[in-house]
């Protein structure tokens, strides 16, 4: 057993259980400064995605909150890295104008677009993130925890966003289909890959969904119904909330084309 001041300075330097002598290994993350960055994702990722349902036990071990919110943009990082520069590597080529012929098509649009479309897709998609994992907390701020646990279940909720960093591959390649088709450059089997590569993202979206639900039924204790005002609720924030991102840049971005397509 551990004495009562060993766990107040264990809470305030934010460790986890696993983190003091005797404690069981939970949240690797948390000691991300003994295993290495990489190696601390990837099992608190795996360990979060496997044992959901024990989720629940570390309310009442000690938590870092900053650490969770840098997991949280850990997850969504690959995501939108990794979509950005498979981007720029395909219109950087175009906007300094040694692009192959099949890429004749975004050659006629102006060097300016192609050079800031990458980087602006980066920040809209950090933004729509940002929005959506931050969201989930709403539904974990449960009035029947008190203050130091509800801390606690929203440090939790910031950890399901683990099963975001999946999206990482699904969404590059979605991306260069895309471009690929604005540039009129396909073959045979670019529809069913456009297909496959959806029911991946709609898939793992699902699955990040149930896991919301599992953890707030297991952490916060929500009933049925509070159970399906969630399901429903938080995807039609994210739907309300990707459409405010995406709408007005995407029809300035249109705007510029069709003026840019008139006056050309």
């Amino acid at each position: 057993m551990q004495r009562p001041e060993d766990e107040q300075q264990a809470e305030a330097e934010g460790l986890s259980q696993a983190d003091q002598p005797g404690g069981d290994a939970v949240i690797p993350w948390q000691q991300r400064g003994k295993s290495g960055l990489i190696t601390a994702f990837v099992r608190t990722a795996v360990l979060v995605m496997s044992r959901n349902g024990r989720l629940a036990d570390h309310l009442d071990m000690p938590l870092d909150y900053s650490k969770a919110k840098r997991f949280r943009w850990m997850a969504v990082a690959l995501p939108i890295i990794l979509p950005g520069v498979a981007m720029l590597g395909v219109l950087g080529p175009v906007a300094l104008g040694i692009a192959g012929p099949e890429m004749e098509a975004l050659s006629e649009l102006p060097a300016w677009l192609l050079a800031v479309l990458p980087p602006a897709v980066m920040l809209l998609t950090a933004i729509q993130w940002g929005l959506w994992t931050g969201m989930v907390g709403w539904f974990f701020a449960s009035r029947k925890l008190d203050p130091q646990r509800r801390h606690r279940a929203a440090a939790l909720a910031y950890y399901l966003s683990a099963p975001l960093a999946m999206l990482a591959v699904p969404m590059t390649l979605q991306l260069y289909e895309l471009t690929s088709t604005i540039a009129g450059h396909q073959d045979r089997y670019s529809p069913t890959l456009s297909i496959a590569l959806t029911v991946i993202w709609l898939c793992v979206m699902v699955y990040w969904l149930q896991m919301i639900l599992f953890a707030a039924r297991d952490v916060v204790g929500r009933r049925v119904r509070g159970l399906v005002a969630t399901g429903l609720g938080l995807p039609l924030l994210w739907v309300v909330t990707s459409a405010m991102v995406w709408l007005a840049p995407w029809g300035l971005f249109m705007w510029v084309i069709m003026h840019y397509s008139l006056s050309s």
